[in-house]
């Protein structure tokens, strides 16, 4: 699951780019004797504290070079068999970006929210679980969204293709279907859902694997919601989320609310 990327998801298409990503196993590190190492001085040290959790918290940095589904299974299975409830607070934590959070109620946080904002980790991670306690991932991806971005959702559904095909696919795409309408039919959410809408693009244009999956997932909403190509991007751009983007584009930097930009933007505005 999640260990080789298809070639192409069309007939006949022809792919210039892009990579495969295969699996490694990952080994779990020793306890006790197994876990006494040596320091650049020669000093005893261990390679582990003797928790999971703070083992992992630790590895963060490492986490930001994209890992192996298995790698990152191997992880969550030893984190879910400690706690389940701490490794989804984990997983969300993994996710968060640093901002004041607004929730699906449109109830935004008081005070910043900071996180390790490790996308691809943690969308793994919330696919582990979507395969280990399915009501425990419905209950818990609108948090997941919050802390993180509607574009995770479309991220999942792309690794589903990337990796397994359309006819090999192992995520349940109508529930995702319901997922999406219902933030498309809140009025807090509506706009972030048409800003991440993937685009339809023309065969000749899908040059890669992950092109090609945008393309498809985008014509499977079009479909869900009955509407044809055109129609499905005059909603896409009907949307007006993100409005500081639009002002720092036009200079207009006295107008923006900086509570709405996440801490990304604003390292690389400044």
């Amino acid at each position: 699951m999640f260990t080789t990327k298809q070639n192409t998801l069309f007939e006949n298409a022809k792919v210039t780019k892009g990579s495969n990503a295969t699996a490694n196993a990952f080994l779990d590190a020793g306890m006790e004797t197994a876990a006494r190492t040596l320091s650049g001085n020669g000093a005893l040290k261990y390679s582990t504290t003797g928790n999971d959790f703070v083992d992992q918290f630790g590895f963060l940095g490492s986490y930001k070079r994209p890992r192996t589904y298995a790698e990152i299974a191997s992880d969550m299975s030893t984190l879910w068999a400690v706690n389940p409830i701490k490794a989804v607070k984990f997983t969300l934590y993994m996710r968060m970006i640093t901002r004041k959070v607004q929730l699906f109620e449109g109830n935004t946080t008081e005070t910043v929210q900071r996180g390790a904002g490790l996308k691809h980790e943690a969308i793994m991670r919330m696919l582990w679980i979507y395969n280990k306690d399915r009501n425990t991932f419905w209950k818990n991806i609108y948090l997941f969204i919050a802390v993180g971005s509607w574009k995770d959702v479309i991220q999942m559904l792309k690794y589903d293709l990337e990796y397994h095909g359309w006819d090999g696919r192992t995520l349940n795409w109508n529930s995702f279907k319901e997922l999406i309408l219902a933030g498309l039919e809140n009025p807090n959410t509506a706009n972030l859902v048409k800003k991440y809408l993937p685009q339809i693009k023309a065969r000749s244009k899908c040059t890669t694997v992950e092109s090609q999956a945008d393309t498809v997932i985008a014509k499977w909403i079009a479909s869900g919601l009955n509407l044809s190509y055109k129609e499905y991007r005059k909603l896409k751009t009907s949307g007006n989320a993100h409005e500081w983007q639009k002002l720092i584009s036009q200079g207009r930097f006295i107008d923006i609310n900086f509570d709405t930009v996440h801490g990304r933007a604003l390292a690389l505005l400044v």
